[in-house]
């Protein structure tokens, strides 16, 4: 589904750029809100740095606007960050409200469609998951099962690989945490692609989170 818009759904936002504004010298986030909304005066949370700012205006486009919802793309400008908290700032964290912190965890079971890659899929292999643009290496824990692509029917249970163009369910280890959510609960935040080697691989979205880090 795309993202909620008017305002629906816990606020959250993934940062693609941290300047400060040429004339005024104010901090600037830009990125695109995936739920929720933003206005002037809000507090936000910026994790996993775990920075408290307060937003002062917001911009689209250029154009000065009283409040963001989901979809739009936004920079905001923001105070009450000190420098040693702006050093902690990059792209690809993502903003929250401070009174709904998002959690993270370091594995999770997903359902993903496998492309068409020569080399199948293994427990124990390397990978990189993106979720929101950003990227984490991580490698594959377990194999659970492969699937039929349409039906979603069980072909193998505990396969030893999944070939090309099939569909499955695996177990993935990061090696550092990360900010995913069941697609039920967050679609914005439920949603992976998986690379190997510079080439993506498989693509899905996430079933369940085994801990919740913070």
């Amino acid at each position: 589904p795309p993202p909620l818009r008017n305002g629906e759904g816990d606020f959250c936002m993934v940062t693609s750029d941290i300047y400060k504004a040429q004339t005024s010298g104010a901090l600037m986030i830009a990125g695109k809100l995936e739920r929720g909304s933003v206005m002037s005066k809000d507090k936000l949370l910026i994790m996993p740095a775990n920075v408290v700012a307060t937003v002062k205006s917001i911009t689209s486009q250029g154009v000065p606007i009283k409040i963001a919802c989901g979809g739009d793309n936004v920079e905001l400008s923001v105070r009450d960050v000190d420098n040693d908290q702006q050093q902690q700032l990059q792209v690809g964290q993502i903003i929250c409200a401070p009174h709904q912190p998002l959690h993270f965890i370091q594995e999770f079971k997903a359902k993903v469609l496998t492309l068409s890659a020569k080399i199948p899929l293994f427990a124990g292999q390397n990978i990189v998951v993106f979720s929101l643009g950003s990227g984490k290496p991580a490698f594959i824990h377990r194999l659970l099962r492969q699937m039929d692509r349409k039906s979603g029917e069980t072909i193998r249970d505990k396969p030893r690989c999944i070939p090309r163009m099939s569909a499955a369910e695996i177990v993935i280890r990061t090696h550092d945490p990360v900010c995913i959510y069941p697609f039920r609960d967050n679609p914005a935040l439920g949603r992976i692609s998986i690379r190997r080697a510079n080439e993506t691989v498989a693509y899905g979205i996430i079933e369940s989170v085994v801990q919740k880090l913070s």
